[in-house]
């Protein structure tokens, strides 16, 4: 589980990092590395595409309501990456 200093992540805060996704996928073109977790996600049709353990770590920090704009990549996206 995803800890503040002081505790659980609020549902507040959630909101917050949905939020903030919500700007990186409408922002950002093709890819947004999360440098932290040493996670790159591909943009493709309005979803964040990660690893498996990208996408465990967003769902941590994000609302349930977020969790169907985030999804495992497949190879293909992965092969397709290196071309953009």
């Amino acid at each position: 589980m995803s800890k503040t200093v002081d505790g659980p992540l609020t549902p507040e805060q959630k909101q917050a990092n949905a939020d903030y996704f919500e700007q990186i996928i409408a922002m950002v073109a093709n890819f947004y590395i999360w440098k932290d977790k040493g996670e790159v996600f591909f943009i493709r049709d309005g979803k964040l595409l990660g690893t498996e353990r990208g996408v465990a770590a967003i769902k941590e920090i994000t609302p349930e309501a977020f969790h169907d704009k985030i999804g495992i990549q497949s190879k293909a996206d992965v092969i397709m990456g290196v071309f953009i």
